[in-house]
């Protein structure tokens, strides 16, 4: 299990390198994870909550994410 401070370095190495390599977040992830032998899924349990919010919107305004839509007419 990674420590609080070894996630919270890898999260940041991801946002440094995606501004460098002008990759999304989840490229920059899956490239940086090539590129130093590391696991996705085991880099996944090291994404930080405000990383993940950030990969969402990217994805979001990318339409890369589907956004659920509420059935039935709202209130």
């Amino acid at each position: 299990m990674s420590s609080s401070k070894e996630i919270k370095e890898f999260s940041r190495n991801i946002e440094t390198f995606a501004s460098n390599t002008n990759l999304t977040l989840i490229d920059a992830i899956v490239e940086y994870c090539t590129r130093n032998n590391l696991d996705v899924v085991s880099a996944a349990k090291m994404i930080t909550p405000k990383l993940k919010k950030r990969i969402m919107s990217q994805a979001m305004s990318r339409n890369q994410l589907k956004i659920k839509k509420e059935k039935g007419l709202p209130v």
